[in-house]
């Protein structure tokens, strides 16, 4: 194994986070990214394991966090998975970033108008 496989699987263990919980962001299936414990994560996909290390770690653990779930249709979430991976981020991340941006839109939208 390499450096990255272990970086990737010991993260995994750290954030209580399974291979299913992963396999689509990476687009591949749970026993697929499973294999790559043993046998390595391909060249392809490390870049965007460590990507998802690294934005997961930037998050502030102090900050208070306020959740809430939405219910996407399976089209919805695959067509929100392709652009948080052209975008070179997980959904979570995506989903957060869009919203963000969307809500300083409206906010500079409101603003311009008064």
């Amino acid at each position: 194994m390499n450096d990255i496989t272990n970086q990737f699987f010991d993260w995994l263990d750290e954030t209580g986070l399974k291979p299913v919980d992963v396999a689509e962001t990476l687009g591949n299936s749970p026993a697929t990214v499973s294999t790559w414990k043993s046998k390595g994560i391909p060249k392809s996909k490390q870049q965007l394991c460590l990507m998802m290390i690294n934005q997961s770690h930037a998050k502030h653990d102090h900050e208070p966090k306020v959740s809430f779930t939405l219910h996407p249709t399976y089209e919805e979430f695959r067509t929100w998975n392709k652009a948080s991976l052209a975008a070179g981020m997980i959904v979570e991340d995506w989903a957060e970033s869009v919203m963000n941006s969307a809500a300083a839109k409206h906010l500079n939208k409101n603003n311009n108008n008064e």
